[in-house]
């Protein structure tokens, strides 16, 4: 059996202009992966081409990671910007408190979990905003790629969104499961599966969301 182990990026700058970028702990937290891995070489190693998936992979030791697109998440500035006016209208008082304090934890999440879920459903569209199922359909693409090309041990450096997906699509769980998982993927965690080379679909989850690399720097631990 060979294995697929997905990363998603240490953590990167929330809330700010210029979000694709690690933050320091960011940083911090991929080469603490990159020396927890020293000595135990993946085979092949891909990454998104979001620039937090680059950082990570080569402060993980991996800066020659194979660039695919596929393993990008989804624009979360484009759904909120775009759909957030669309889904909640004028006067809903979550969509209010997001443009009042939008860099509010709490307040965030409690105006993009219903927006994400509208997203999903494929009840909020716009031509520039990539639908759900267009998504999912290049997430499992480059999954299946990834398990189709050769190696015994892969690696891939992502966000919470594609490692959601790969999740709920290899558990055959309801879609909605994509979500409820991605709020909790930890920032420079491991999610395993293992499959048959000679039939990629094959494939079990074996681990999920962890950090071993972080077992005695629990301060380092972000979700966001």
């Amino acid at each position: 059996m060979s294995t697929i182990t997905l990363i998603r990026h240490g953590q990167a700058c929330a809330f700010e202009k210029d979000s694709d970028r690690l933050t320091e702990l960011g940083f911090h937290q991929s080469r603490k992966l990159g020396s927890y891995w020293e000595g135990r070489a993946f085979d092949l190693a891909f990454r998104g081409s979001l620039r937090r998936h680059r950082e990570t992979a080569e402060a993980a030791g991996y800066p020659g990671a194979i660039e695919n697109p596929g393993w990008n998440e989804y624009d979360a500035p484009a759904i909120i910007a775009t759909l957030g006016p669309l889904f909640y209208g004028s006067g809903d008082p979550r969509w209010t408190a997001f443009q009042q304090n939008p860099k509010e934890n709490r307040v965030f999440q409690r105006m993009f979990e219903p927006l994400m879920e509208a997203w999903l459903a494929g009840e909020v569209l716009h031509p520039q905003v990539e639908p759900f199922v267009d998504y999912q359909a290049r997430v499992l693409r480059a999954f299946h790629n990834a398990k189709a090309s050769g190696g015994a041990r892969i690696a891939v450096f992502t966000s919470g969104g594609p490692i959601g997906l790969c999740l709920q699509h290899t558990l055959a769980a309801p879609a909605r499961t994509f979500l409820d998982v991605n709020w909790r993927i930890r920032n420079s965690s491991l999610t395993e599966f293992t499959f048959s080379s000679a039939n990629p679909e094959r494939c079990s989850l074996d681990v999920f969301n962890t950090c071993p690399h972080l077992e005695r720097d629990a301060a380092s631990l972000t979700w966001r």
